[in-house]
């Protein structure tokens, strides 16, 4: 079975070093992209199939972030890395498929992109 293809966009340092490490340790999960801001993901010509959004990179906000991931790849599910509860809700209200509060426990990372990745391969069957 493939490898599934996931980006990570979020800014340079430990948390997403951090990220890339536990993914790489997950199987059938394979990290294409490590992106310092949504303008220079978006111009990744692999689609993937996950992507990583840290807050902290959208000035013009969350739902405009997702609504160009969204325009680029319409099939990608998103996972939120939010500061807030308030955070949090404009990320679910912009239709983020799942939003983690950041602090969340590593096994709870493993947990929401096992599933978000599983909903793409009962897609991948439909097809």
């Amino acid at each position: 079975m493939d490898d599934y293809p996931v980006m990570i966009v979020a800014p340079k340092g430990r948390v997403r070093d951090g990220l890339q490490a536990l993914l790489m340790a997950m199987p059938q999960v394979e990290c294409i992209d490590l992106a310092d801001d949504l303008a220079s993901a978006l111009t990744n010509t692999r689609a993937p199939v996950l992507v990583l959004l840290d807050v902290d990179l959208q000035r013009d906000g969350i739902p405009a972030a997702l609504e160009a991931i969204r325009s680029q790849w319409p099939d990608v599910r998103c996972l939120i890395l939010a500061n807030s509860v308030q955070d949090q809700q404009i990320a679910k209200a912009a239709g983020a498929d799942d939003v983690l509060l950041k602090g969340f426990p590593t096994a709870r990372l493993f947990e929401s992109v096992r599933g978000l990745v599983a909903t793409t391969r009962v897609a991948r069957v439909l097809d």
